[in-house]
């Protein structure tokens, strides 16, 4: 069974990204995806189905919010900086190359 976990990292600035873990079965340590949106919706804009398909086939996935978007932290709301999301997807795809599951 899929297990999906809340979580959160840290970015520049003091900003905490968050966004969910969904982890496959078995022993780790497995290979890993990081997803979200492409700019500026939230992680609950359709993208569980894919990251739990991915999940059964035996990747860790991390689905995340973008800064000002979704759970995640970051002012002003809903502003699309693609220099900061890609420094923030960094962060993210550090933040799961630290976890023992990967």
């Amino acid at each position: 069974m899929i297990q999906r976990k809340d979580v959160q990292f840290r970015a520049d600035g003091a900003v905490q990204l968050r966004g969910w873990l969904f982890l496959p079965d078995g022993p780790g340590p497995h290979p890993a995806i990081t997803m979200a949106h492409g700019y500026a919706a939230a992680k609950e804009h359709g993208l569980e189905p894919f990251a739990r398909a991915f999940a059964e086939s035996g990747f860790v996935v991390l689905v995340h919010d973008h800064r000002g978007f979704g759970a995640s932290d970051g002012r002003p709301r809903q502003d699309v900086d693609p220099w900061r999301q890609i420094a923030d997807w960094r962060r993210a795809t550090s933040f799961l190359e630290s976890l023992p599951e990967v």
